[in-house]
């Protein structure tokens, strides 16, 4: 077999194969053909030399902030993300229902990172570090939410929540029941953003 691209002579890291050697990966059409030793250099049409590197499968972040030129914490995720060996990653809540039709015209369906969404529950998402989504309770809007996560079930796996004094205020426990209302509305899961609540972590803990 001849392949597209021979990775030769790191050392392959993939905790799920039980992998922590030194190995030659082979590449064709895309996929993994290969992981062996000794693999020869005649069977591929591209070589790189890996030695003294570290080889591993795309990395996961399951956390991130990719809504770049709206949200404050944005950042280009093909830039960011593949520069840095992370082929999948999880925006956490930087578009809300108001303004996720954006994010996916924009952003998701055109990065090369695949990526996925958590859907803010404030419907204006994250778009300032002054002033928080959900100060006003109003932008809670859990029917908003539940329709754009029932539409765009491709790329929603979840609502999320920002549960700081900065950005909830003193309704912290009113916020996180509409992002579970919502969540529960699509049947995903929520993640909650902690630190700096008016309510002990006990108990916002307690309600999920």
């Amino acid at each position: 077999m001849t392949y597209d691209l021979l990775i030769k002579g790191g050392t392959v890291i993939d905790p799920s194969q039980g992998l922590d050697s030194q190995c030659d990966v082979g590449i064709l059409a895309n996929k993994i053909a290969a992981v062996s030793t000794g693999i020869p250099e005649s069977r591929a049409k591209r070589l790189v030399d890996a030695s003294g590197l570290i080889v591993v499968p795309g990395l996961l972040d399951l956390h991130v902030h990719s809504f770049w030129g709206v949200s404050h914490y944005g950042v280009d995720p093909d830039m960011y993300h593949l520069r840095n060996g992370v082929t999948t990653a999880l925006d956490a809540g930087s578009s809300g229902a108001d303004t996720f039709g954006a994010f996916r015209k924009y952003v998701l369906e055109r990065c090369s990172t695949r990526l996925f969404a958590l859907l803010n529950i404030s419907s204006m998402g994250m778009i300032s570090p002054d002033i928080g989504e959900l100060e006003d309770l109003r932008w809670a809007d859990v029917e908003a939410a539940i329709r754009v996560g029932q539409e765009n079930r491709k790329w929603i796996l979840g609502i999320k929540v920002r549960l700081s004094n900065n950005i909830t205020g003193k309704h912290d426990v009113e916020s996180l029941k509409k992002a579970i209302d919502a969540a529960e509305g699509i049947k995903r899961f929520v993640m909650i953003h902690i630190g700096r609540s008016e309510t002990p972590l006990e108990k916002l803990i307690e309600l999920l």
